[in-house]
């Protein structure tokens, strides 16, 4: 078996290394405590597609898991100050399952991303990584792929209550509905919302082949989003 890196994983690992290197100083650390985010990395990482890794599945053209954890491992080394796993994987989600061109546009474009690790379930809370400066929060509502949408999306009353970002079933009559939610998906993207709706859900055609039925774990959840 070839475990060593192909030529095109060490190009991947390479360049990672050096932008981590460069961007990722104690200096900038320290600067990003307060908000978690440097966003002068953020935006480069955009910029080079990074955070859009697992957009194409590999079996059409695009990057592995393997790829993703070459990121991930190099980002850790230097700790890093972006969302970038759970951005990476709800990128991911969020292209695979045919959202909206809108929302679509609104991550590529850099619009921060994360997942719940659990489903949202009426009178529930869960913490969400990166959940403090998300625009986007991809769920699971019984076995239906959702997004809440909205600066700060994991933030809102009847959603949030602590700085971490935390998703709450609180409310869930009304978050359910989306009935206000914008047609073409966008949610607002880039602006801070009274309430957040889910702007979109995965058709169920398309959610079968995407959402595999889920545990009550959070690490159940969490791995099967994550090997997609």
């Amino acid at each position: 078996m070839k475990l060593a890196l192909s030529e095109s994983q060490s190009m991947l690992r390479d360049t990672v290394a050096r932008l981590f290197a460069d961007e990722a100083t104690p200096e900038r650390l320290r600067a990003a405590e307060a908000t978690g985010v440097d966003q002068a990395l953020w935006d480069k990482l955009v910029e080079l597609g990074i955070i859009g890794i697992r957009s194409v599945a590999p079996q059409d053209g695009g990057m592995t898991l393997f790829d993703a954890v070459i990121v991930a491992e190099e980002a850790g080394r230097t700790v890093a100050p972006v969302p970038l796993i759970e951005a990476i994987v709800a990128t991911g989600l969020l292209h695979r399952a045919g959202a909206p061109d809108a929302l679509l546009s609104a991550v590529d474009g850099g619009a921060p991303a994360t997942i719940a690790l659990k489903p949202v379930e009426p009178g529930t809370s869960q913490v969400v990584l990166g959940g403090s400066s998300a625009h986007v929060v991809v769920a699971l509502e019984g076995n239906e792929l959702i997004a809440f949408t909205g600066l700060g999306a994991a933030r809102v009353p009847g959603l949030s209550v602590v700085d971490e970002g935390e998703v709450g079933g609180e409310g869930a009559g009304d978050l359910a509905g989306g009935q206000d939610a914008p047609a073409d998906g966008s949610g607002g993207c880039g602006h801070a919302p009274t309430v957040v709706h889910p702007t979109w859900r995965c058709p169920a055609g398309r959610r079968r082949r995407i959402i595999r039925p889920v545990g009550p774990t959070c690490h159940d959840t969490a791995r099967r989003m994550t090997t997609l």
